[in-house]
């Protein structure tokens, strides 16, 4: 039986996964979600009384958790991120964890340069680097991540998942710092997946990243979620992008 674990982005708790995970159940497969280290209180909790040390993560400090993880797993999962969380199973998978990895609207390798719309979302945060934590607003949430969700329903999910984030990560995946891959042909399977509708990571971003694995004969495949937002797991119409993922699972790891 096939494991999966599912490893979320910046500013989410990890339940933001609950209705994939409760699908691959349901679709045969073992599961884990694994929060980042500092988050696994509610999402009010930590609004309300951040932990300090949430600030001092790096990509670097996230892939030697998650690695400790699957290197003390009886098998190697696949693995499954969104956002930030995609570019860490592409950063894991480069170092040989997981059996193969599905990266959702992941945020740009090294090398990757967004086009204009997708830095003005990240600005605000680029240009505070003396802060160690950044919340999102309300606004910015519905209109850069989770504008594919109806305006009453923005909120309420706002209040279930976001969190403060560590400045610091946003600044290395700006600076090219620890976000490298090698991708080539003896490495696993990996499927990106873009959303149209994203303004956060702009599907043409994940298309690059295609482009850029398959040139060096890396094992990557794409699938393209029309008119969907940053927010594709959770959204609207998140069920056909989900048996997408898992469908592609079955065909490459069982």
């Amino acid at each position: 039986m096939t494991h999966l674990l599912f490893v979320h982005g910046l500013r989410v708790t990890s339940n933001c996964w609950d209705p994939f995970r409760e699908r691959a159940e349901q679709r045969g497969f073992t599961t884990t979600v694994l929060p980042w280290p500092y988050l696994d209180k509610p999402a009010a909790d930590l609004r309300r009384d951040p932990p300090a040390a949430l600030g001092g993560l790096g990509l670097e400090e996230l892939v030697a958790y998650f690695g400790d993880h699957i290197r003390a797993a009886p098998e190697p999962p696949v693995l499954i991120g969104h956002s930030v969380g995609g570019l860490l199973v592409q950063l894991l998978i480069d170092r040989g964890l997981g059996r193969a990895a599905a990266a959702l609207d992941p945020a740009p390798i090294r090398g990757l340069l967004p086009p204009p719309g997708g830095l003005l979302v990240h600005a605000p945060v680029l240009f505070r680097p003396w802060r160690k934590l950044d919340l999102f607003s309300r606004r910015s949430w519905a209109r850069d991540f989770a504008n594919g969700l109806p305006p009453e329903e923005s909120d309420a999910v706002y209040d279930a998942h976001v969190v403060p984030a560590p400045t610091r990560v946003f600044r290395q995946a700006a600076m090219g710092l620890h976000n490298g891959v090698r991708p080539g042909p003896g490495k696993p399977p990996l499927l990106l997946v873009a959303g149209t509708g994203d303004r956060t990571v702009p599907a043409s971003i994940v298309r690059a990243a295609h482009r850029k694995y398959q040139r060096a004969g890396a094992p990557v495949e794409f699938l393209e979620a029309p008119g969907h937002s940053h927010w594709l797991i959770a959204e609207p119409g998140w069920e056909v992008i989900a048996d997408g993922v898992f469908d592609w699972v079955k065909r490459v790891a069982e």
